[in-house]
């Protein structure tokens, strides 16, 4: 499974507004048919997230929020025809790198961010052939990335409702 990513945070705080952002995902997946037009799938992601920040924030410089996580969704699948299926499920995500551009930082999950994220996917598939589906979906977090802002371990400030959400374009290659 390859995604081509547009990933955005949204922010429920009323300064910050950031902008979508290129990324990708890759990984496997395993289809368990239970009926004739039901499967349930099982996927293992690597997921870059994130967004652009633009230069008009509480930020004062331009740069990029990147998020690092081994995501597992869990999706159940109606096959409408021999062509079309629809798929929805949660996703459980687990942090393991930030990359904060504008501050030419990189580090590991911690610092003010969640290390788990819980999400919705909701999504549709067209099958070119016999091992070929081409996905379209939208994921989004349900719990905040960021609770509040955290300066020297300690957190200051208002609770910060910044949450992932992405449109994802996939192509599904089947071994059988």
């Amino acid at each position: 499974l390859v995604d081509l990513t547009d990933q955005g945070l949204i922010m429920g705080y009323g300064e910050v507004a950031p902008c979508p952002r290129l990324g990708f995902h890759a990984g496997i997946f395993i289809t368990q048919v239970i009926h004739h037009n039901l499967s349930i799938s099982t996927e293992l992601l690597f997921s870059d997230k994130g967004a652009g920040i633009p230069e008009e924030t509480i930020f004062r410089v331009p740069g990029k929020l990147r998020l690092h996580y081994l995501n597992l969704p869990i999706l159940l699948t109606y096959r409408l025809n021999s062509k079309v299926a629809f798929q929805l499920g949660p996703e459980l995500g687990y942090l393991f790198s930030v990359q904060n551009i504008f501050e030419r930082e990189s580090f590991g999950a911690g610092n003010g961010y969640q290390n788990w994220e819980v999400g919705a996917v909701v999504g549709a598939m067209y099958r070119l052939n016999r091992r070929i589906d081409v996905v379209c979906r939208y994921s989004m977090g349900i719990n905040s990335v960021v609770p509040s802002l955290v300066v020297s371990g300690n957190p200051i400030g208002p609770r910060l409702n910044i949450r992932n959400s992405s449109l994802q374009l996939a192509l599904n290659m089947y071994t059988n």
